[in-house]
């Protein structure tokens, strides 16, 4: 058996020789320190024949010359300004993951991935008719930047031949931008952000055989916790309701039915 301190060792030093190889500290007289963790729990031991797979990545994304909107003389437009594309904008993402998958007999697995992350560019505003914003191209975190997310799903054997599935999810919420009544920006882009998401999916399933096929029955519920979820807020400083977050997702039962192939 693998002794669990074992196991946050290895995965400790695999994280080790990436953070070496991505920042260029081979050689440099640098070294890389695994300081401490608490509250690691391992609910199954890992017994010679249990497949357990430990991976960490680091990604590293630079875009130039992308096209972008900017206003003349980088001022600020008004309702009738002309805006003049521009291969301007500069784009920055880097990543740091790390991956934990063990698989079981009868196609039984847990996965659990945790990403630091950034995306960035120098010229983040999105100017269109549906959403207009009036400002000068501003540098900022993009829409979908979440520097910490944590996932995790998995099927576990439950009794009597049914499996328990989950998947879950958290993060911290997406950002968005403070306009005024006249859609004016009035803080950086991406200054503020959405309440922290967090979501728990559970389903039981059942597997059975029809018609020489095999066929799985699932059903259960999408953020069972009933974690509120908003999807929109309202970001305009002047109205009596600013920082009002709504278009929540509740809690929904769900069901499917998954073809496995031939017997």
């Amino acid at each position: 058996i693998m002794p669990g301190v074992l196991i946050v060792e290895a995965l400790a030093q695999a994280a080790g020789v990436l953070a070496v190889e991505a920042f260029g500290l081979a050689g440099s007289g640098k070294l890389v320190y695994f300081m401490a963790i608490e509250g690691a729990k391992f609910r199954q031991p890992v017994e010679p024949g249990v497949l357990m797979r430990l991976e960490v990545e680091f990604v590293q994304k630079r875009g130039t010359h992308g096209f972008v909107y900017n206003t003349a003389s980088n001022a600020p437009p008004t309702s009738n300004a002309d805006f003049a594309l521009e291969n301007t904008r500069q784009d920055h993402y880097d990543s740091f993951q790390i991956n934990v998958r063990r698989s079981f007999q009868k196609g039984h697995v847990l996965m659990a991935s945790y990403t630091r992350s950034k995306s960035h560019s120098n010229q983040v505003l999105d100017f269109n008719v549906d959403n207009p914003i009036f400002s000068a191209q501003a540098a900022g975190p993009y829409p979908w930047d979440a520097p910490n997310r944590f996932l995790s799903w998995g099927l576990l054997p439950l009794l009597k031949g049914f499996d328990l599935g989950y998947s879950m999810e958290a993060r911290n919420g997406f950002p968005f931008s403070v306009v005024n009544d006249q859609q004016q920006l009035v803080e950086p882009p991406g200054s503020r952000r959405f309440p922290n998401y967090f979501t728990l999916n559970v389903h039981l399933e059942k597997r059975f055989s029809l018609f020489g096929f095999n066929w799985a029955i699932r059903g259960g519920f999408d953020n069972i916790t009933d974690h509120e979820n908003p999807g929109v807020v309202d970001n305009d400083i002047n109205s009596p309701k600013f920082l009002t977050f709504g278009g929540f997702l509740r809690r929904a039962f769900t069901g499917r039915i998954r073809f496995l192939g031939r017997k």
